[in-house]
């Protein structure tokens, strides 16, 4: 019997308590017959059996247990079979769970991912960045089924982040040479590159509609059942992978794509088309499709709102950006339309009017300019504030023309002795003339 310091419940003791449960209704406990029961080939338990039992046996293992994706599977064949009668089996697959907890998930995983469910749940902005970089940059192999991605060398430790997220070695990371017909000639890059097994990371992608699997591709959309601040991380972390640096610009061959992120974002700027879709020949003439290549730009407000809102992305493509180019249309939405700004004009400086839009004195001059504003002339905001001086100072001077200038400092406190001596002395000149 096997020894399992582990548990009390061995795998043998299991195959043995599950044939003889089974046998009682199919009137045969032999391992054949129950294996063939359990919906598996004939030699299935047997070589289970030998493979604890044995040490001369080719794969023998001591310490095998079944994993959960099987135990499931017992669990479906045998509520379709017995129906109610399978209350005994049932039992004994709940207590060989319970009695060893560390069972895999599936047959043959790989241990050294240490966080398989990384994205079976999507609840904070880590998770959204590295979903938004993997449906930039991952891909499955149609033959080996693993998760893979590959970068420039110069982003190698962003590979060890991921790495490091979902707890898998540094030594999984390679670095080879890859040639690329760049025009008319062969151009060779040095890359980094991950490759790794994981069926319940590849089982979240396929729920979350990442991927494809009876078409085997992938498949890119916007998740926009997050909120805003999961969409920004999100966001980012395409950009990582495909987005151009010193830019905020962020590129796919799926035009539908890049409209879901304009709409989702509110995005003002057009998506541009760069390449056109062709057929060509490489260097060794082998006749390629490639298809067609669009860009969109983020603009600078929700580029560094999304900068902000992540902190641990890709370095060399980390950059705040001006957005007074983008104040201009805010200026615009809060103004509404040229006749409403003419009219106010008139009764707020410009000054106040800065204020009130929270605007700079650029951003305010150039829509002015750009509107063709009349603006008051020179001098209306203090003739609007103190009223036609001048005028009343004449008026009061007739009536009180023996008045010292103490007088008249005090009956217009509010114009500047200068100002009031000045006119006073135009007053003069006027009576001369």
């Amino acid at each position: 019997m096997q020894t399992n310091k582990r548990n009390t419940f061995t795998t043998i003791e299991f195959i043995e308590e599950i044939r003889n449960a089974i046998g009682e209704y199919i009137c045969a406990n032999s391992y054949d017959k129950v294996s063939e029961f359990l919906g598996m080939n004939s030699r299935y338990l047997w070589d289970i059996v030998k493979k604890i039992r044995y040490p001369l046996w080719k794969h023998y293992n001591p310490d095998y247990v079944f994993s959960k994706e099987v135990l499931s599977r017992f669990k479906k064949v045998i509520i379709e079979k017995i129906g109610k009668r399978a209350i005994k089996c049932l039992e004994l697959i709940k207590m060989y769970e319970r009695r060893n907890n560390d069972l895999k998930d599936y047959s043959n995983q790989q241990y050294e991912v240490r966080n398989p469910h990384l994205f079976s749940i999507i609840k904070n902005k880590n998770q959204a960045y590295w979903l938004g970089f993997l449906m930039a940059d991952f891909y499955i192999n149609k033959i080996t089924k693993q998760i893979g991605i590959e970068l420039s060398v110069k982003d190698k430790n962003l590979l060890k982040k991921f790495c490091k997220i979902i707890g898998l070695d540094f030594s999984r990371i390679h670095e080879r040479n890859r040639t690329f017909q760049y025009k008319c000639e062969k151009r060779t890059y040095k890359l980094a590159y991950l490759a790794f097994g994981c069926k319940p990371m590849m089982n979240d992608l396929i729920k979350l509609g990442f991927w494809d699997p009876q078409h085997e591709k992938k498949c890119i959309f916007v998740p926009n059942s997050y909120n805003r601040e999961l969409l920004l991380a999100w966001l980012l972390g395409f950009y990582d992978g495909d987005g151009i640096q010193d830019r905020t610009q962020v590129c796919s061959t799926n035009r539908n794509f890049l409209k879901e992120i304009k709409k989702i974002f509110h995005i003002k700027y057009e998506i541009l088309q760069v390449r056109n879709s062709d057929i060509f020949k490489d260097l060794n003439f082998k006749i390629h499709e490639r298809k067609s290549f669009y860009t969109l730009t983020l603009g600078a407000r929700l580029f560094n709102e999304m900068m902000i809102n992540y902190g641990d992305s890709l370095s060399r493509k980390r950059k705040l950006y001006s957005e007074r180019y983008e104040a201009l249309d805010d200026l615009k939405k809060c103004v509404k339309n040229k006749k409403i700004l003419q009219n106010l004009v008139f009764h707020y400086s410009r000054l106040e009017m800065i204020d009130i839009f929270n605007t700079s004195g650029h951003t305010f001059d150039k829509l002015v300019r750009e509107w063709d504003i009349k603006m008051p002339r020179k001098g209306y905001w203090k003739m609007k504030r103190y009223g036609n001086t001048f005028e009343d100072f004449k008026n009061y001077f007739k009536k009180n023309p023996n008045v010292k200038n103490v007088d008249f400092y005090t009956a217009f406190p509010d114009r500047p002795k200068s100002t009031i001596r000045r006119w006073k002395m135009q007053i003069f000149k006027e009576k001369k003339d």
